[in-house]
């Protein structure tokens, strides 16, 4: 028992959580979807985009579009 505390107790002092913690300056998302049902399909994109102004805040934009199409007359 002693051994594994002083296991973790060195662990959790040798770590540096501030090198893992980088900032990133902006970011960029884009993605498709695709979703089947027997009767309707929908068919969709997104697109999202994030400046950081500091470590504190930043600035977040989001478009996104979906279309659904009946398919009751191919079934």
């Amino acid at each position: 028992m002693v051994r594994k505390t002083l296991l973790i107790s060195v662990m959790l002092v040798n770590c540096h959580p501030g090198l893992a913690q980088t900032l990133p300056i902006a970011e960029v998302f884009g993605g498709y979807s695709h979703l089947w049902q027997t009767t309707t399909n929908a068919l969709g994109w997104i697109a999202s985009g994030a400046i950081a102004t500091n470590r504190w805040f930043g600035l977040v934009g989001d478009l996104r579009r979906r279309k659904l199409i009946n398919c009751t007359n191919y079934v």
